[in-house]
């Protein structure tokens, strides 16, 4: 994907979720300004909700549960032991342009502990907005449209 931009200094990227934990890896690589909603800081670790015991330590050792689908999303993806590594393997330990980085995180999420991404991306230097409310999918994300091209344009 990042060999895939082309132009850095035309590239935004706007991630939520595990989007905002690829947008911060790919930030993290070539410097283009990110804005992230309720991002996932450790994939490795929330993602086990859809597996009934805790695997991670038992993926390296048992070639089944590498491979076994753990969940499949409506839009046909599936999670798989082998996710779980990978997101182990690469985990997302400092944000290396904190001045091209904001945050949006809503107090509200259901599925992601607000108060660890909000900790994660403060002790980096990014700016982090803590909105009351809300929930994991950021509802009213059309409502703020302007308020997000203005911060991107402020991050550039």
């Amino acid at each position: 994907m990042i060999t895939n931009l082309g132009d850095i200094s035309k590239t935004v990227s706007v991630g939520s979720s595990l989007g905002g934990y690829f947008s911060a890896l790919v930030s993290n690589h070539t410097g283009c300004p990110v804005l992230l909603l309720n991002p996932s800081t450790q994939p490795h670790i929330t993602l086990q909700r859809f597996s009934e015991q805790p695997i991670l330590d038992d993926i390296a050792e048992n070639k089944r549960l590498s491979s076994q689908v753990m969940h499949m999303t409506a839009g046909g993806w599936a999670i798989t032991g082998a996710d779980l590594q990978w997101f182990a393997d690469h985990p997302l330990l400092s944000v290396n342009y904190p001045q091209k980085t904001a945050v949006w995180i809503k107090k509200g999420d259901e599925l992601l502990n607000p108060q660890v991404s909000a900790e994660f991306y403060q002790q980096q230097g990014a700016a982090v907005t803590l909105q009351t409310g809300g929930d994991h999918r950021f509802s009213n994300f059309a409502r703020r449209l302007p308020v997000v091209i203005r911060t991107l344009q402020q991050l550039k």
